[in-house]
Protein backbone atom coordinates (compact mmCIF):
# COMPACT_ATOMS: atom_id res chain seq x y z
CA UNK A 1 0.00 0.00 0.00
CA UNK A 2 1.68 2.96 -0.86
CA UNK A 3 -0.92 5.60 0.58
CA UNK A 4 0.22 7.06 4.38
CA UNK A 5 -2.92 6.89 5.76
CA UNK A 6 -2.01 8.57 8.99
CA UNK A 7 -0.44 11.72 7.14
CA UNK A 8 -3.63 11.69 4.80
CA UNK A 9 -6.16 11.52 7.56
CA UNK A 10 -4.38 15.13 8.89
CA UNK A 11 -4.36 16.33 5.65
CA UNK A 12 -7.93 15.81 4.80
CA UNK A 13 -9.33 17.16 8.17
CA UNK A 14 -7.35 20.15 7.28
CA UNK A 15 -8.50 20.57 3.49
CA UNK A 16 -12.09 20.00 5.05
CA UNK A 17 -11.45 23.01 7.19
CA UNK A 18 -9.97 25.17 4.61
CA UNK A 19 -13.02 24.14 1.73
CA UNK A 20 -15.34 25.15 4.54
CA UNK A 21 -13.70 28.06 5.77
CA UNK A 22 -13.07 29.27 1.49
CA UNK A 23 -16.63 28.26 0.85
CA UNK A 24 -18.40 30.61 3.71
CA UNK A 25 -15.59 33.84 3.05
CA UNK A 26 -16.85 33.31 -0.83
CA UNK A 27 -20.87 32.84 -0.41
CA UNK A 28 -21.66 35.08 2.58
CA UNK A 29 -24.90 37.14 2.07
CA UNK A 30 -25.27 40.20 4.35
CA UNK A 31 -24.09 39.62 7.87
CA UNK A 32 -26.18 36.78 8.90
CA UNK A 33 -27.15 34.64 5.98
CA UNK A 34 -24.89 32.02 4.44
CA UNK A 35 -25.35 30.03 1.47
CA UNK A 36 -24.27 26.17 2.05
CA UNK A 37 -25.19 24.25 -0.78
CA UNK A 38 -23.02 21.06 -1.22
CA UNK A 39 -22.82 21.17 -4.71
CA UNK A 40 -20.67 24.63 -4.24
CA UNK A 41 -18.77 23.23 -0.60
CA UNK A 42 -18.09 20.06 -2.94
CA UNK A 43 -16.07 22.67 -5.47
CA UNK A 44 -14.47 24.45 -3.19
CA UNK A 45 -13.28 20.84 -1.22
CA UNK A 46 -12.28 19.55 -4.98
CA UNK A 47 -10.30 22.63 -5.40
CA UNK A 48 -8.38 22.42 -1.73
CA UNK A 49 -7.96 18.40 -2.24
CA UNK A 50 -6.13 19.32 -6.18
CA UNK A 51 -4.03 21.13 -4.57
CA UNK A 52 -3.37 19.08 -1.49
CA UNK A 53 -2.34 16.21 -4.30
CA UNK A 54 -0.07 18.49 -5.77
CA UNK A 55 1.71 19.28 -2.51
CA UNK A 56 2.13 16.11 -0.90
CA UNK A 57 3.16 13.67 -3.76
CA UNK A 58 4.31 11.05 -1.75
CA UNK A 59 1.19 10.73 0.61
CA UNK A 60 -0.59 10.42 -2.49
CA UNK A 61 1.70 8.90 -4.80
CA UNK A 62 -0.01 7.11 -8.24
CA UNK A 63 -4.13 8.08 -6.58
CA UNK A 64 -5.88 10.12 -8.84
CA UNK A 65 -8.95 12.31 -7.51
CA UNK A 66 -12.66 12.01 -9.17
CA UNK A 67 -15.64 14.13 -7.97
CA UNK A 68 -19.54 12.22 -8.10
CA UNK A 69 -19.95 10.33 -11.45
CA UNK A 70 -23.41 9.10 -12.44
CA UNK A 71 -23.69 5.18 -12.50
CA UNK A 72 -23.35 4.88 -16.55
CA UNK A 73 -20.32 6.44 -16.74
CA UNK A 74 -18.59 3.69 -14.94
CA UNK A 75 -20.95 0.72 -15.93
CA UNK A 76 -19.18 -0.41 -18.96
CA UNK A 77 -15.50 -0.64 -16.70
CA UNK A 78 -17.25 -2.17 -13.77
CA UNK A 79 -18.69 -4.71 -16.43
CA UNK A 80 -15.42 -4.73 -18.32
CA UNK A 81 -13.14 -5.75 -15.21
CA UNK A 82 -15.99 -8.59 -14.12
CA UNK A 83 -16.92 -6.43 -11.03
CA UNK A 84 -20.26 -6.34 -9.02
CA UNK A 85 -23.03 -3.19 -10.55
CA UNK A 86 -23.85 -0.33 -8.11
CA UNK A 87 -26.77 -0.33 -6.09
CA UNK A 88 -27.57 3.10 -6.38
CA UNK A 89 -27.47 5.74 -9.53
CA UNK A 90 -24.78 8.25 -8.15
CA UNK A 91 -21.39 7.34 -7.03
CA UNK A 92 -19.87 8.60 -3.50
CA UNK A 93 -19.04 12.43 -3.85
CA UNK A 94 -15.14 11.47 -4.14
CA UNK A 95 -13.18 8.97 -5.05
CA UNK A 96 -9.63 8.51 -4.17
CA UNK A 97 -8.29 5.64 -5.87
CA UNK A 98 -6.00 4.09 -8.95
CA UNK A 99 -7.81 3.40 -11.92
CA UNK A 100 -6.78 0.26 -13.37
CA UNK A 101 -4.98 -1.15 -9.48
CA UNK A 102 -7.82 -2.19 -7.78
CA UNK A 103 -5.21 -2.71 -4.15
CA UNK A 104 -4.79 1.33 -4.38
CA UNK A 105 -7.98 2.50 -3.45
CA UNK A 106 -7.14 4.85 -0.64
CA UNK A 107 -10.73 7.07 -0.23
CA UNK A 108 -13.89 6.53 -0.80
CA UNK A 109 -15.51 10.31 0.24
CA UNK A 110 -19.12 11.15 1.30
CA UNK A 111 -20.45 14.74 2.03
CA UNK A 112 -23.64 16.53 3.05
CA UNK A 113 -23.84 20.16 4.36
CA UNK A 114 -27.23 20.08 6.07
CA UNK A 115 -27.80 21.39 8.88
CA UNK A 116 -30.02 19.22 10.61
CA UNK A 117 -28.52 15.85 9.29
CA UNK A 118 -31.45 13.21 8.99
CA UNK A 119 -30.69 9.56 9.29
CA UNK A 120 -31.99 8.76 6.04
CA UNK A 121 -29.14 10.92 4.88
CA UNK A 122 -26.90 9.58 6.78
CA UNK A 123 -27.85 6.00 6.63
CA UNK A 124 -27.72 6.44 2.57
CA UNK A 125 -23.98 8.03 2.40
CA UNK A 126 -22.85 5.48 4.82
CA UNK A 127 -24.63 2.79 3.09
CA UNK A 128 -22.21 3.96 -0.21
CA UNK A 129 -19.12 4.12 1.80
CA UNK A 130 -19.43 0.60 2.79
CA UNK A 131 -20.61 -0.74 -0.86
CA UNK A 132 -17.65 0.96 -1.78
CA UNK A 133 -14.89 -0.49 0.68
CA UNK A 134 -17.46 -4.39 0.35
CA UNK A 135 -17.42 -4.83 -3.40
CA UNK A 136 -14.51 -2.45 -5.02
CA UNK A 137 -12.07 -2.73 -2.40
CA UNK A 138 -11.75 0.47 -0.94
CA UNK A 139 -9.38 0.78 2.30
CA UNK A 140 -11.09 3.52 3.92
CA UNK A 141 -14.77 5.73 3.88
CA UNK A 142 -14.64 9.72 5.11
CA UNK A 143 -18.41 11.06 6.00
CA UNK A 144 -17.96 14.63 5.63
CA UNK A 145 -20.56 16.94 7.67
CA UNK A 146 -20.33 20.70 6.92
CA UNK A 147 -22.53 22.78 9.67
CA UNK A 148 -23.79 20.63 11.79
CA UNK A 149 -23.06 20.71 15.61
CA UNK A 150 -20.21 18.27 16.55
CA UNK A 151 -23.02 17.06 19.70
CA UNK A 152 -25.78 16.99 16.98
CA UNK A 153 -23.21 15.11 14.45
CA UNK A 154 -22.53 12.06 16.89
CA UNK A 155 -25.89 12.23 18.57
CA UNK A 156 -27.47 11.25 15.13
CA UNK A 157 -24.67 8.69 14.51
CA UNK A 158 -25.44 7.47 17.96
CA UNK A 159 -29.14 7.41 17.54
CA UNK A 160 -29.58 6.52 13.64
CA UNK A 161 -30.72 2.69 14.07
CA UNK A 162 -30.80 2.94 9.87
CA UNK A 163 -26.99 2.09 10.07
CA UNK A 164 -27.34 -1.07 12.33
CA UNK A 165 -29.64 -2.07 8.99
CA UNK A 166 -26.60 -2.14 6.73
CA UNK A 167 -25.08 -5.19 5.08
CA UNK A 168 -21.51 -5.74 6.40
CA UNK A 169 -21.45 -2.39 8.43
CA UNK A 170 -19.82 -4.01 11.65
CA UNK A 171 -17.16 -5.84 9.44
CA UNK A 172 -16.25 -2.50 7.88
CA UNK A 173 -16.95 -0.26 10.57
CA UNK A 174 -13.64 0.52 11.53
CA UNK A 175 -12.83 1.91 8.03
CA UNK A 176 -14.90 4.45 8.48
CA UNK A 177 -14.23 8.28 9.66
CA UNK A 178 -17.24 10.51 10.19
CA UNK A 179 -15.62 14.23 10.39
CA UNK A 180 -17.70 17.23 11.18
CA UNK A 181 -17.01 20.95 11.66
CA UNK A 182 -20.42 23.16 12.33
CA UNK A 183 -18.69 26.83 11.33
CA UNK A 184 -15.95 28.62 10.31
CA UNK A 185 -14.70 29.07 13.96
CA UNK A 186 -15.18 25.43 15.36
CA UNK A 187 -12.66 22.80 15.51
CA UNK A 188 -12.96 20.04 13.07
CA UNK A 189 -14.57 16.48 14.89
CA UNK A 190 -13.02 13.26 14.03
CA UNK A 191 -14.30 9.55 15.18
CA UNK A 192 -14.32 6.51 13.58
CA UNK A 193 -17.91 4.82 13.25
CA UNK A 194 -16.76 1.92 15.18
CA UNK A 195 -16.48 3.49 18.15
CA UNK A 196 -20.77 4.05 17.81
CA UNK A 197 -21.09 0.37 15.76
CA UNK A 198 -19.69 -2.29 17.83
Amino acid sequence: MRTIYGEVDLILQEVQGEAHRQHIEHNRIGDDLVKNGERIFCYELYHQLRTLLEQYPQAFEGVYLQGELRKYQVLPMLQMMGLEALSGNFIPDFLLHSPGDSSEHPYVIEVKTDRFLSYGQLAADISKLVEFIDRYGYQRGMFLSVNTSADFLRLTVTDCQLLRQIPHIAQYATQIDIVGRHDENSPVTCFNLAEIIH
